[in-house]
């Protein structure tokens, strides 16, 4: 899976396509929203918009469907790049929560800075929320 992503183009996504259809085969569903994600940023790389943004759906569903969470707050801020207007920024919105509620700043980090824009001080926001700190973006 991550030779292909790493490769990317076509050839990177068949590799990727034979790697989880091998996961299936195998029952071994662990970390396949993970998996998928980075799928979607293959086929996104490659042009490929309409089937990235199917991907993360259903590396949102897989996600839901198996209780594997830990990824989910990057599966919504990347769904995100993929909207505009109010469903742009309520799915940040909902990643960034997520990722805070999970105590993952790096997550929270990435979803703020997507709501926001880069800077210290946007940082500073998410990790003295995760320190038990005020709301970022108050």
């Amino acid at each position: 899976m991550l030779a292909g992503w790493l490769a990317g183009g076509a050839a990177g996504l068949a590799r990727q396509k034979r790697g989880i259809a091998n996961l299936r085969g195998q029952s071994s569903l662990v970390r396949m929203p993970y998996w998928l994600s980075l799928q979607a940023d293959t086929q996104a790389r490659c042009g490929r918009t309409g089937d990235a943004v199917a991907t993360l759906d259903a590396a949102e569903t897989a996600a839901a469907v198996r209780g594997d969470a830990w990824w989910l707050p990057e599966i919504r801020r990347m769904r995100a790049g993929h909207s505009s207007g109010e469903r742009r920024e309520k799915l940040l919105r909902s990643a960034l929560e997520l990722a805070q509620q999970q105590g993952s700043v790096a997550l929270a980090h990435r979803c703020l800075e997507d709501l926001v824009g880069p800077s210290a001080e946007a940082f500073g926001r998410v990790r003295d929320n995760a320190n038990g700190g005020g709301t970022p973006g108050s």
